[in-house]
C-alpha cells in the first residue's frame, strides 16, 4: 500500500471519477480552474465560494452521455 501511496504523491497514477450532473453539459471535453478549500461553517465539505487556505484546483471532464434530457454523465480527472 506504501508504494500505491508514494505513487499518488508523485502523480505517477491517475484517478478518475464517474458522476451524474444535473442538467445538460454543452462542452464534450471541459476544464474546470477555480480555488478551492475548506468551507469556513463545515470542516468536513470543500468550496469555492470564499474558501479558508485556498489552493489552485484543475480539474479534466469528459461528457459520456445524456440521460433523460436532464442529466449528463461525466468521466472527472483530478489534476491538482
Amino acid at each position: 500500500m506504501k508504494q500505491v501511496s508514494e505513487a499518488m504523491k508523485q502523480r505517477k497514477v491517475e484517478k478518475y471519477y464517474i458522476a451524474l450532473v444535473a442538467g445538460l453539459v454543452s462542452e464534450k471535453k471541459f476544464t474546470i480552474q477555480s480555488d478551492i478549500g475548506r468551507d469556513p461553517n463545515s470542516r468536513i465539505r470543500m468550496t469555492s465560494k470564499y474558501p479558508l487556505n485556498p489552493k489552485h484546483a484543475i480539474t479534466h471532464g469528459e461528457v459520456l452521455e445524456y440521460i433523460d434530457n436532464a442529466y449528463t454523465c461525466v468521466k472527472i480527472r483530478i489534476e491538482t
